[in-house]
């Protein structure tokens, strides 16, 4: 005798995935077979949408007239500047130009205390090496303390 309720008994009769069991409550081979090919058949499914991500948003900004970009560079810090150079190709040519320095050494003067820029290194070069977190040696991740009290 079949001891579910009313409730169970609607909840798997509506359900195409769910096995309904035999009077002995062990489904069978025909049973258990539909199921599986029910599961598998996907196409009464609604896909899922695709989730909107982040990308592509800064693709914009390089059609911006060049004085308004380079006010607001100048606003940033070095590693601000730093990173939107890696944000995508096109602010990457115009930061990364030799005509950009100007943009870098407004970013480095809002850091007190910070030497000038050596004579051998490129600004975006000298950002690197003070502001990343990464060895520009080996790659590894090393201690900005550590770094700063040498």
């Amino acid at each position: 005798m079949e001891r579910r309720s009313k409730r169970l008994r609607e909840k798997h009769a509506s359900d195409p995935h769910s096995v309904q069991p035999s009077l002995d409550g062990v489904a069978s081979e025909d049973e258990v077979g539909e199921n599986e090919s029910a599961r598998r058949s996907s196409s009464s499914r609604p896909k899922r949408k695709a989730v909107s991500r982040k990308r592509g948003k800064l693709e914009s900004i390089a059609q911006f007239p060049l004085d308004v970009l380079f006010e607001i560079f100048g606003q940033l810090d070095p590693l601000d500047v730093l990173n939107l150079s890696r944000t995508s190709k096109a602010l990457r040519n115009i930061l990364m130009s030799r005509s950009s320095q100007f943009i870098w050494k407004r970013a480095r003067a809002h850091i007190e205390g910070l030497p000038d820029c050596p004579t051998d290194m490129s600004e975006p070069a000298y950002a690197n090496l003070v502001f990343s977190p990464f060895c520009n040696v080996s790659a590894t991740k090393r201690d900005f303390l550590t770094f700063f009290l040498m």
